[in-house]
């Protein structure tokens, strides 16, 4: 490191805005350079409230290799564009994989005996691995040499000018992003040790929160990761559900016209939102799943945690529609309601901007009951089953009296009422039903409650009749 003497100043890369803070948790499986972050961050949540905390346990690297990082693309979308809080990612590119390294680079580096030399490392670089010698001597870093990581990501070795001019050699293992496989991205299921997907199955033992939208952005267009997503969203720790999120490949299906019969032979899930295509905010690429996941997140936020607005007509912050290769396309909303009419969620430009396009999860239109069809319908039954597993989890084993079941019938009534005044959901109430609790299944402690619940449905059409009014050109003209 040269001598400093005198001020100097240095520029701190622009702060994103403070993120707001959502009971909406989104966990997103993918790969980060992991290597510029925490190394240990791998297969495991890691709970995320701002942009610098991405980059401290995971990394970051600029737009330009998002493809092979998925999850900066991610982070960028969610802290950059619409600034979410909390979110939790999962990496799965792992530095003690064999199949994800390369450690067998080396270099020779001549240094310097008058003024300090820098040699700079792949980006991809183990910094724990970087072995520097001399005459097969081992230098000692912090003393022989200095190894720093740029905001950039850029790794640079240092050497302070030397007595002689000599030659140094470098040592050094390199992830191989490229290497990272759909398999590992589903991951595997033993338990203790899930990877992938399923770390899901992780997230509330490890950080109390109860995943709301679960997602895999630039994987799940394979198949078999969809359905991973769609299988893990069902039913988390015995439990939870959720909402999978997941996109048709914008490189196959080129077309409108062929996303029914991709959907068709792709998933078709009450819990399980399909997009198609991709979007642009400004030159950079996204998915569509990961920025409609972002637009709900940020729109519970703003409607007190409560998922009672779907994201359709809703601002997506994109300059563009596009397919995998870049093409733009121009979708009216004719071309786009076909796609709705396959249970496919898309985006178009409204005339003020571009939105999400769509109401329906892919169940539609194998199924049309409501709470089945319906993402925000869908959202809500899932919010409320979610909210009341977790607020009576702490009644279970208490003695099975007409007092606990009046607290919990009178506290829900409540909720549901202080809802219907605000206009929230249409309808709710909860019971005890004394035909639905046999004489048998009380000895064996078992009690049944019953809830009717209305969310409110989308308008998603409405229509209006225009008449010739002929009186009223009979009273202009003094008729």
């Amino acid at each position: 490191m040269s001598y400093k003497h005198g001020i100097t100043t240095v520029e701190a890369a622009t702060s994103m805005t403070t993120p707001i803070e959502s009971g909406t948790v989104q966990v997103i499986i993918g790969v980060a350079p992991i290597n510029l972050g925490n190394p240990g961050n791998v297969n495991k949540p890691v709970v995320i409230h701002n942009f610098a905390e991405f980059v401290k346990e995971f990394g970051y690297v600029d737009a330009s290799e998002w493809g092979k990082y998925s999850l900066c693309r991610a982070a960028y979308m969610n802290f950059g564009v619409f600034n979410n809080s909390p979110i939790v990612f999962i990496n799965v590119l792992d530095p003690q994989n064999s199949a994800h390294i390369k450690a067998d680079n080396n270099e020779d580096i001549s240094v310097s005996t008058t003024a300090e030399t820098v040699a700079t490392l792949p980006n991809t670089t183990v910094l724990s691995s970087i072995v520097v010698t001399s005459g097969g001597a081992t230098l000692n870093e912090g003393t022989d040499y200095s190894v720093e990581v740029s905001d950039a990501g850029v790794i640079s070795v240092t050497f302070p000018p030397m007595t002689a001019s000599t030659k140094v050699q470098v040592a050094y293992t390199t992830l191989k992003p490229s290497e990272v496989t759909a398999t590992d991205i589903i991951g595997v299921g033993t338990v203790g040790a899930e990877k992938g997907i399923g770390a899901v199955r992780k997230v509330f033992p490890k950080t109390g929160l109860v995943p709301s939208l679960i997602l895999a952005p630039g994987w799940s267009h394979n198949k078999t990761v969809a359905v991973k997503l769609q299988s893990t969203a069902t039913k988390i720790n015995g439990s939870f559900k959720a909402m999978a999120i997941v996109d048709l490949n914008c490189d196959t299906v080129t077309n409108y016209t062929d996303v029914r019969e991709a959907k068709a032979k792709f998933i078709v899930e009450a819990n399980t939102i399909v997009c198609w295509p991709k979007i642009k905010v400004d030159d950079d690429t996204f998915t569509l799943s990961e920025a409609v996941a972002a637009l709900m997140q940020s729109t519970d936020a703003n409607n007190g945690d409560i998922p009672y607005s779907g994201p359709s007509n809703l601002s997506l912050k994109a300059t563009a529609v596009v397919l995998e290769d870049g093409t733009e396309l121009l979708l009216d909303e004719e071309q786009a309601n076909e796609i709705n009419a396959a249970g496919v969620l898309t985006a178009i430009n409204n005339g003020v901007s571009f939105v999400a396009w769509g109401n329906n999860t892919s169940a539609y239109p194998n199924l049309t009951d409501v709470k089945d069809r319906y993402i925000m319908v869908r959202r809500m039954f899932i919010y409320f089953e979610n909210s009341f597993i977790n607020t009576y989890r702490q009644k279970v084993d208490n003695p099975m009296n007409s007092r606990l079941i009046e607290s919990i019938c009178d506290s829900e009534n409540i909720k549901f009422n202080s809802l219907v005044a605000r206009n929230i959901i249409a309808g709710g109430k909860i019971q005890y039903i004394e035909s639905e609790n046999p004489t048998t299944d009380l000895l064996n402690g078992r009690l049944k409650l019953h809830t009717y619940y209305a969310p409110f449905t989308p308008a998603e059409h409405i229509e209006n009749t225009v008449e010739y009014d002929v009186e009223a050109l009979k009273g202009a003209l003094g008729g």
